[in-house]
């Protein structure tokens, strides 16, 4: 466990590195901190990573945020996993604001998707009353999207609920093939994104730049119940490039 001792929240300030990083391990809570990065952090890091990468390992069971405040990190809170390793298992991230981070709020990702043979990093993965804003994007960043609000990559069931994206993506590169959206999933089966709002979302490239999105690789999710608007592009997007 992570928490603030005493009145108040503790502040981590993370000089050009992640302010709590977590490596192959489970049973973790981290909770009522504000977690503030540099120029260094801002570039590279993750205000909060849990990563795994142990070759043929189980999925690690039980992570939990909440009541967090994260800004100035390339990204919020990151939670991936290497090629070959299992990633993460009953995950929550509850009551938590990641804003003003470079590449995205909050993002989950894993190995590259085989439509053959899919597999998926995280399982049971739970968002509820996250606010992310101000995740602006990097207008370097050619090769990929950037500045996106929430992002579920690789996860096998799962939700986000009663949260709130807004005003992400207006950095993210004029080049890029892909742009941001402020809440969406990618890689992923059994997903349902319901009563969140997102609103005010941009883009910098041509497409994207949405609301919310059911984007490549997604099956058997549902989305319902969300308000969208003022979005630089749709609504609601339904994609897949297979």
């Amino acid at each position: 466990m992570i928490d603030s001792y005493g009145d108040g929240r503790a502040t981590i300030v993370a000089n050009g590195k992640s302010g709590i990083s977590v490596h192959n391990t489970a049973g973790v809570e981290i909770r009522n901190l504000n977690l503030v990065g540099d120029a260094t952090s801002f570039k590279k890091r993750a205000g909060i990573s849990f990563f795994a990468d142990a070759a043929g390992g189980k999925e690690l069971d039980h992570v939990t945020v909440s009541n967090v405040d994260i800004s100035r990190f390339r990204t919020g809170i990151g939670i991936g996993a290497g090629r070959g390793s299992s990633g993460f298992r009953d995950v929550r991230v509850t009551d938590s604001t990641v804003r003003d981070n470079k590449d995205a709020g909050l993002a989950t990702y894993g190995p590259a998707f085989d439509a053959e043979a899919p597999k998926y990093a995280h399982e049971r993965v739970t968002l509820s009353r996250v606010k992310a804003y101000g995740n602006d994007g990097d207008p370097a960043a050619h090769d990929r999207n950037t500045g996106s609000g929430i992002v579920l990559g690789s996860v096998r069931t799962g939700k986000v609920q009663r949260s709130i994206s807004h005003d992400n993506g207006s950095k993210s590169s004029a080049m890029a093939m892909e742009g941001p959206e402020g809440i969406w999933t990618y890689d992923s089966t059994g997903l349902v994104i319901e009563n969140n709002v997102s609103y005010a979302n941009h883009t910098g490239s041509r497409s994207d730049g949405g609301g919310f999105g059911l984007d490549n690789n997604v099956s058997s999710s549902v989305l319902q119940y969300n308000l969208s608007f003022r979005n630089d592009g749709p609504g609601y997007l339904v994609y897949s490039a297979a």
